[in-house]
């Protein structure tokens, strides 16, 4: 055990920023894919608070994951956000390219 990189060492989670049509003009932004070690509860509680939107929780039942919802088209905030608060590296983060800028 030499030379260890210590980024090779972190695991990488892929977290995925989606907005899915509710009804006419309602929309939810989805985050999926947050790292495990992350505070799910806190981080939507700060959503909620900073974006002026209703948000929860969910399971996937598919991937028998967390994801974060919240009322409204919130990907570029929610994207610079975990850009900025180092919780994800950029090159983690999927969704709309042009908006992640």
């Amino acid at each position: 055990p030499g030379d260890i990189d210590d980024e090779e060492t972190i695991p990488r989670t892929i977290v995925h920023i989606r907005m899915q049509k509710r009804s006419a003009r309602k929309f939810l932004t989805l985050i999926e894919g947050m790292p495990k070690d992350i505070d799910l509860k806190k981080v939507l509680k700060y959503f909620k608070k900073a974006y002026s939107c209703s948000g929860t929780i969910v399971n996937n039942e598919e991937t028998d994951e967390k994801v974060i919802q919240l009322t409204g088209d919130n990907r570029r905030e929610v994207a610079k956000f975990l850009k900025e608060e180092y919780i994800v590296p950029e090159d983690c983060i999927r969704g709309p390219w042009a908006l992640i800028k």
